[in-house]
């Protein structure tokens, strides 16, 4: 036995093969082909689900709500494409964080314009 194979290149050509094997697996493990693939979802489902929820969206208050309510039923049902539960888990993280950003800049204006402190107003909010 090589002394210099044996550290460098593992114990035997065995043991190099289960090796290579199982970097192989770990590979395809995160690889965007896997067995769980997904139907192609179309055009023109996409286009009917950003329609409905742009309209749903532009109701007041309730439409911000019944938007949420939408994406976590699509996001979180077993029975629904893979891709368009990963978008609308995507879409619901920039909705949440969008409305924060809103409400803050909102919150920023009116108490701005009314002379209140900014805190004293999100206190007032939060209250």
């Amino acid at each position: 036995m090589d002394y210099n194979n044996h550290i460098f290149h593992g114990y035997n050509n065995n043991h190099k093969n289960n090796n290579l094997k199982a970097h192989k697996r770990k590979k395809n493990k995160h690889s965007y082909r896997n067995d769980d693939t997904a139907e192609v979802v179309a055009v023109s489902t996409w286009f009917t689900i950003t329609l409905l929820l742009a309209l749903i969206g532009m109701i007041p208050i309730i439409g911000a709500v019944a938007v949420i309510v939408i994406l976590l039923a699509i996001a979180f049902s077993s029975d629904i494409n893979k891709n368009i539960q990963n978008w609308a888990i995507a879409y619901l993280i920039w909705f949440i964080l969008a409305l924060v950003i809103g409400l803050l800049f909102g919150i920023a204006i009116v108490s701005s314009m009314s002379g209140i402190s900014m805190s004293d107003m999100i206190n007032h909010v939060l209250t």
